[in-house]
């Protein structure tokens, strides 16, 4: 045997060694192989392509790329290495060298499956949708069947999300061709016809989509629209009624249903076919129900009091019904019946809102404005009404601390917290101005073979004999513990940690109100492996996962109230709510917790140095009328306005981090702010109706500075009264300069 075939076969040998190193994921190994073939045979491209591709894996990018390098300039027409050069520069976000590298590869050799799909990305990144599309196609032509549905799906949402609607419907309408019993394809089909108009078309998909999945009950309320859009009035309202029986939270709709009428000018017609409807379902509920509403809005109360009537004597477990007649009594003014049938309403469905709107405008009409205003912004019902008609006897009422069935586990203690002033230029300070607040206890309850309700609006806690556990529970508690109505007790065998509180699903009570629960289920010494589920109140938003990942809570875990209202388990473990109401505040322990959990490591050795205005411009409310004046004057200053909705949780924590000014109207946005570091200035923006304290208090225990401003009114009627929390807001811009002078906001 030749010296060169020696060499030739101990090369091969060596690359084959490096390839199983690579296949075990042994890639240093396969480095060191590869390195030793180099100097065997310094022009060996297959060395120069593995040690790339082992870097790439690693992640060590930069390195990939020279090695790729090398090897191309031995085998320019090589189609791998030019692939994985198009995907190291996706990986890097650097969009237009990854498109070079593809389209090379492609030339060289056409029909990839994979360069497609990554090109399908490169050019969404580039704005470029017609032609990812059309990538999007190649691989529907080469491999239909190796594109699992969910990725059909998400392809034609995002069409959806750019209002490319012709080109959403195309891509529905090929993935029925190989999935024809998706009833997400139909759905989104449907979505992608509304989004053109074509109601009749969508209605043909959305009833299909039902046809195949009757159970899912966000279809209703899609097809019901569709059809009011084309005016088949008894159809859209019994869409909208399949809503409602299904799910609780989308009883609302049936309000939106006569207005549409209306405003079609079918009134007369509409209450003709419903008559007719009711001659053939004598015992149709949700027919007398409808006719109720079209009496009302024609002012005919008393008819349409004795029809809600009979839509409730025929089937009494519809809380829209309830609410719908006490409005009725609201408009007669028999305020006793009013606020008795949404009492009556809320034993069904205890956040249904529209009871709280009712009892908040009956207040207002006795003069009440304190109480309405608690009722409509916080949902909170007097007491003395619910002493009145959810009657609960005190020995059904019990503390964690003192019932001797709980497991009582204090983990902080309850403390007072000195308070440095708030600055401002406004004369309004007396909101601001306490210096003293109090925290409360924190502890962990643990009962067994108790029960838990969540919704959004409500948290009950019931021991195994049925008292009511006050200190764990949040909202009007007692509307569950006095009702008969409600869903039906969902039995688990096992150990739950129930976390859902009042208004725990939104971001400010997610991160206050939520998470630190977590954190006192793991200083009482539980661990993740006892507990079968944590509750939580829903699971929506990209946030909750997010921040849970990084807690280590398993997602496999989490079930959500909003499913599954009411729970019995043999153990249930309930760490004590702290919610920011009633004269209590965060705890300097929850911003601790925050900081530790979300900040990422060494995030103190970088000098703050950005300047941030953040805008409610995705918010439907307390928004800034004359913002953009008022960025104005921000501009020359070096500040960046910022939409928090546009950024991850990460983000916006390392947003928060960097920032040395943070600028914002009062909203969940500024919850954010546990994460500046100290000496940060904080510079918030009030309705001069609507102050509330908690940025103050959080500034001060994260040692920023904080300042505010009280804003003009810009309308203020007796019919916004219960909505001051809502309203707009405008800012004095002469104020507001002055204001930045006070906090020394100069030009960088």
């Amino acid at each position: 045997m030749q010296p060169s075939e020696t060499l030739e076969n101990s090369v091969i040998a060596l690359y084959q060694q490096a390839s199983r190193h690579i296949a075990q994921q042994q890639y240093e190994e396969a480095i060191t192989v590869c390195q030793n073939i180099l100097q065997l045979q310094a022009n060996f491209a297959l060395a120069y392509s593995t040690i790339g591709l082992a870097k790439q894996l690693q992640g060590h990018l930069e390195e990939a790329k020279s090695y790729y390098e090398n090897a191309l300039k031995l085998q320019p027409n090589w189609v791998e290495v030019q692939a994985n050069l198009g995907t190291i520069y996706l990986q890097q976000k650097q969009w237009k060298k990854a498109l070079k590298y593809y389209q090379i590869a492609l030339q060289l050799k056409p029909n990839q499956v994979g360069i497609y799909r990554n090109l399908y990305s490169v050019w969404m990144n580039l704005n470029q949708p017609e032609k990812a599309l059309a990538c999007w196609y190649q691989i529907l032509i080469l491999e239909p069947e190796s594109i699992p549905l969910q990725s059909h799906i998400d392809f034609g949402k995002d069409l959806i999300s750019k209002r490319k609607w012709d080109q959403a419907i195309s891509v529905y309408l090929k993935t029925l061709e190989i999935y024809p019993n998706s009833h997400q394809a139909y759905y989104w089909l449907g979505e992608a016809f509304s989004g053109k108009q074509q109601w009749l078309e969508a209605i043909k998909a959305y009833r299909q989509a039902i046809k195949i999945e009757n159970n899912i009950d966000w279809f209703y309320p899609k097809l019901g629209k569709a059809l009011l859009e084309t005016h088949q009035w008894y159809e859209a309202v019994i869409a909208c009624y399949e809503a409602a029986k299904s799910n609780a939270y989308y009883q609302e709709l049936l309000d939106e249903i006569i207005p549409k009428i209306i405003q079609a000018q079918e009134l007369i017609p509409a209450s003709l076919i419903f008559e007719e409807q009711l001659k053939k379902r004598p015992e149709a509920d949700e027919i007398y129900h409808i006719l109720a509403n079209i009496y009302k809005f024609q002012n005919k109360l008393d008819e349409a009091i004795l029809y809600y009537t009979k839509a409730i004597q025929i089937n009494p477990n519809i809380s829209q019904y309830y609410a719908d007649l006490g409005d009725a009594w609201l408009k007669e003014k028999q305020w006793e019946q009013a606020i008795y049938c949404c009492i009556e309403a809320l034993k069904i469905n205890p956040d249904f809102m529209k009871p709280y709107d009712i009892i908040a405008e009956v207040l207002v009409q006795q003069g009440y404005n304190k109480d309405a205003l608690g009722c409509y912004n916080a949902r909170e019902i007097p007491s003395a009404i619910l002493q009145k008609y959810c009657p609960i006897p005190t020995n059904q009422l019990t503390l964690s601390k003192i019932n001797s069935q709980i497991n009582f586990i204090p983990i902080y203690s309850e403390s007072n917290i000195t308070l440095t002033p708030s600055k401002t230029v406004s004369k309004s300070e007396f909101c601001l101005m306490f210096d003293h607040a109090t925290t409360q206890q924190a502890f962990v309850a643990i009962l067994e073979n108790a029960r838990a309700w969540g919704d959004l609006a409500t948290s009950a806690i019931i021991t195994e004999n049925n008292q009511l556990v006050t200190d764990l529970s949040t909202g009007c508690a007692e509307l569950v513990l006095s009702s008969n109505q409600l869903a039906p007790v969902h039995q688990i065998e096992g150990t739950i940690a129930f976390l859902s509180v009042r208004w725990g699903a939104t971001y400010f009570h997610w991160l206050y109100d939520v998470l630190p629960g977590f954190h006192l289920i793991q200083k009482s010494g539980i661990s993740w492996d006892e507990i079968d589920y944590f509750v939580i109140n829903a699971d929506y938003p990209t946030y909750q996962k997010e921040t849970l990942v990084k807690l280590g809570v398993p997602l496999s875990k989490i079930m959500v109230s909003m499913t599954h209202h009411y729970i019995q388990a043999n153990k249930i473990i309930v760490p004590s709510p702290n919610l920011m109401y009633k004269n209590v505040i965060t705890p300097q322990w929850v911003c601790n917790f925050l900081r530790s959990a979300f900040l990422p490591p060494n995030i103190g050795n970088i000098t703050p140095y950005r300047r941030i205005y953040l805008s409610r411009e995705k918010a439907s409310y307390r928004n800034v009328i004359n913002q953009d004046k008022l960025f104005q004057c921000l501009k020359p200053l070096n500040f960046e306005s910022v939409v928090l909705e546009t950024l991850s949780f990460s983000e916006q924590v390392e947003l928060m981090a960097t920032a040395s000014v943070v600028i914002a109207p009062h909203g969940a946005g500024l919850s954010n702010i546990v994460f500046c570091q100290p000496r940060t200035k904080i510079i918030e923006l009030f309705h001069p109706d609507y102050v509330p304290i908690y940025y103050r208090v959080i500034s001060n225990l994260c040692q920023l500075e904080h300042y505010y401003l009280i804003g003009e009114i810009v309308d203020k009627t007796t019919e916004n009264l219960t909505h001051l929390g809502q309203l707009d807001i405008k800012i004095n811009l002469d104020e507001f300069i002055k204001l930045l002078e006070l906090a020394e906001i100069k030009t960088t």
